[in-house]
């Protein structure tokens, strides 16, 4: 068996009834003649039935009994008379076609009902005749009832090949009523909200105008929304913080008070609360922040890079750190060290300080972490900080580059819910939100990072509770890495429950990882190993940009074990390892008591530390319980493991263009190329992908900027790099 997935369907064929499990195409298995002009799932269908030879079925577990009536949507334009057999459990359903409209209109093949008993069976379908040369196209079979116990066992993809598997999502969470309150015709580029006493929102906009507005009427029809310029002329104005109704603005340069001294709503007076930090030209050196804390103000100060990536040498007196602004005297002390782009910085109820990190030179990943005074983060540079030989402090979470995330924006606290004391964050190019739940185990922050939500217009890189209770989002789109340019604005986000069926939390314990689910499980599932897949892995931070998972291996529970009430699964696993992710992905075919599928199935858990003495808790194996005997996922090739993790946020393989151009046609095709000042015209071969790879910076595609890492060509092996010319020359 390979493994399982629910999906359920109610199309316009099937508007009468409750619902039911569609058996897919894609979740076939074929015997006889198939593909190569013969029967082939091509997509979402079924095509090139000729041969009564060629025999498609399903392989379905029925966790109770009950009654189905099979349907099949199919459609074949010669002629009437294919004759069909439908078997499974020892019963065997006859149907005859008849002639449709055209090969594009699909018509209602009903069967008599099928009995189906507790258990897996297999449901083939099998053609005794074809009519006119050709059985049928058809978009699969339909189980259709008042009662659906029944997951399909697809073929090849148990833990993938749906958003929020080892993909992305691809809606916003379903909890989530998400409502666009950006402005027309005005372009904001959230670096910061906040909000006064009387409701009133405050939001500066990282443009070159530097503008800060009130806005009110947000919480409403945002036709109805009022809007007004309160300040202008900012640098690069990437944070508020509201003290008192005191407006604080973070400028690249400096912590600036606002103040409209004569009450007419316009500031007039923009007080200097500190510009005790150093500060260059550099594209940047962003200042990231503030938040107010026990009478300080906190910063993160970025450092400077080159264009591609790397670190500029020399760097300035303490950037990459996260500094505590006194508003009495202007000086600042560093609180924390060997941060890199810290584009956000948050504050729990707990009083806890929580940072987001971007990938990049000894940053093998992106990070959030827990900033405490002393600590060090690992990024270096030269001159080297002086905190930079201290010990290196492990963060809350990894986010790896690509697969959750790319620029990891600021964090926030979910004040009330289910999700009540968890972290959101956004990221501007990964784009969505991250979810995190943090538990702390021997004095250290840890914790697990899902997929949230996605398809929230653009990059959300800013988040903030308002008065009404709802979430709202600044979208900030940006030149070179961070992409989606053009995509600013606002967003209202208003939560409401329930929950989709997902994995709410997991926690470590000393012999392994315990999973909390939102809802219960159905009854006899979560016991089997099958429909966990698990590995695990480490980092190994270096001068390098970015960086590979060290010592990559699968992890096989040595026991599992559901709780009493089903909504919590343990992982027996001992040899879990501290300073290493452990990624988690959920079979599919997992679905709650009350029948729902997965929302999303993947998390990320980072063990800093093992609880002592808290071993799991083993329950006996119920009599109930479902096995799903062998299961296993197809595997990516090391091809699509490069693309994935070096080149997927950057270049898309279906002949669309992100910040650099497609690979799909690249081969072949005549390309204008910028070697420093010149711009020539070339054929793109071999040789010139492979020095694309090798020396990013000595030439690149006009009209794209030179943002490729200078250090990527270290990440690769020679047989990687041709690997990769080899395959990027297959994309026709």
């Amino acid at each position: 068996m390979k493994f399982l997935t629910t999906l359920f369907f109610a199309g316009s064929l099937l508007a009468a009834h409750a619902g039911s499990v569609h058996l897919a195409p894609s979740a076939a298995t074929i015997k006889g003649p198939s593909g190569n002009g013969n029967l082939t799932a091509d997509g979402q269908f079924f095509r090139f039935w000729h041969s009564i030879e060629s025999v498609p079925s399903w392989t379905i577990v029925v966790t109770e009994a009950v009654t189905v009536y099979p349907v099949l949507d199919y459609a074949h334009a010669r002629a009437a008379g294919s004759e069909l057999v439908l078997e499974c459990n020892g019963q065997k359903l006859q149907g005859v076609t008849k002639q449709t409209k055209d090969w594009k209109t699909f018509e209602p093949l009903h069967f008599k009902k099928l009995e189906l008993t507790p258990g897996t069976h297999t449901v083939t379908l099998r053609a005794t005749k074809a009519a006119d040369e050709a059985v049928l196209d058809s978009t699969g079979l339909n189980l259709v009832s008042d009662r659906l116990p029944i997951t399909v066992v697809e073929q090849g993809h148990p833990f993938s090949g749906a958003p929020g598997f080892q993909r992305k999502l691809d809606a916003p969470h379903p909890a989530m009523k998400v409502t666009d309150i950006s402005i027309p015709g005005l372009e904001i580029k959230a670096g910061g909200i906040g909000f006064l006493s009387d409701g009133t929102m405050v939001v500066c906009s990282w443009t070159s105008q530097g503008a800060v507005y009130f806005i009110q009427g947000y919480g409403g029809d945002p036709k109805k929304m009022r809007i007004k310029e309160f300040a202008s002329g900012l640098a690069e104005p990437l944070g508020i913080s509201i003290v008192d109704d005191r407006i604080f603005v973070c400028q690249k340069q400096e912590l600036t008070e606002l103040i409209d001294s004569d009450q007419d709503g316009v500031c007039d007076t923009f007080r200097c609360v500190s510009n005790a930090w150093q500060v260059s030209d550099n594209f940047h050196q962003f200042t990231f922040g503030p938040i107010y804390h026990q009478g300080k103000f906190y910063l993160n100060l970025a450092v400077a890079i080159n264009p591609g990536g790397a670190t500029t040498v020399p760097q300035v007196k303490d950037r990459g750190t996260c500094i505590a602004v006194d508003p009495d005297t202007g000086e600042y002390e560093i609180i924390a060290a060997g941060l890199r782009t810290p584009n956000g910085i948050g504050i729990t109820s707990k009083g806890e300080i929580l940072v987001s990190d971007n990938q990049g030179d000894y940053l093998p990943a992106n990070k959030m972490l827990h900033i405490r005074p002393g600590k060090f983060f690992n990024n270096k540079y030269t001159p080297e900080h002086p905190w930079a030989s201290r010990p290196v402090s492990q963060p809350v979470v990894w986010q790896p580059q690509n697969e959750i995330g790319n620029s990891p924006t600021e964090p926030i606290e979910v004040p009330s819910g289910p999700y009540r004391g968890q972290i959101l964050h956004g990221d501007i190019h990964h784009g969505g939100l991250k979810r995190v739940f943090m538990e702390e185990i021997n004095g250290q922050l840890q914790g697990a990072l899902f997929r949230h939500a996605q398809k929230l217009r653009g990059g959300i890189n800013r988040l903030e509770w308002g008065p009404d209770g709802h979430l709202y989002a600044g979208i900030a789109g940006h030149v070179g890495n961070w992409g989606n340019a053009k995509r600013n604005g606002l967003l209202r986000i208003e939560y409401a429950e329930p929950v989709p069926f997902e994995m709410l939390a997991v926690r470590a314990k000393s012999d392994g990882l315990e999973i909390e689910f939102t809802e219960p499980l159905a009854e006899g599932q979560g016991w089997d190993p099958g429909y966990y897949l698990i590995d695990s892995w480490t980092y190994a931070p270096n001068e390098k940009y970015g960086g590979p998972k060290i010592d990559q291996h699968k992890l096989t529970p040595e026991a599992i074990s559901v709780s009493a009430d089903r909504k919590r699964v343990f992982l027996k696993m001992p040899t879990m390892k501290t300073g290493y992710v452990t990624h988690i992905v959920l079979n599919r075919s997992l679905t709650s008591a009350s029948g729902r599928s997965l929302f999303a199935g993947e998390c990320w858990y980072n063990l800093n530390e093992k609880p002592k003495e808290l071993a799991g808790e083993i329950r006996p194996l119920p009599a109930d319980a479902v096995v799903l005997g062998e299961v296993s996922e197809t595997q990516l090739s090391r091809v699509d493991v490069l693309h994935k993790t070096f080149c997927a946020s950057c270049h898309t393989t279906n002949g669309n263009k992100l910040v650099g151009p497609s690979f799909k046609g690249m081969f072949g095709k005549k390309q204008k190329v910028r070697r420093g000042s010149e711009v020539i015209e070339m054929t793109v071969d071999e040789d010139y992908i492979r020095r694309a790879i090798l020396n990013p910076g000595a030439e690149y595609p006009d009209g794209f900027q030179p943002i490729m890492p200078q250090t990527l060509s270290e990440s690769f092996s020679k047989e990687d790099t041709e690997k990769l010319v080899q395959w990027i020359k297959s994309l026709q």
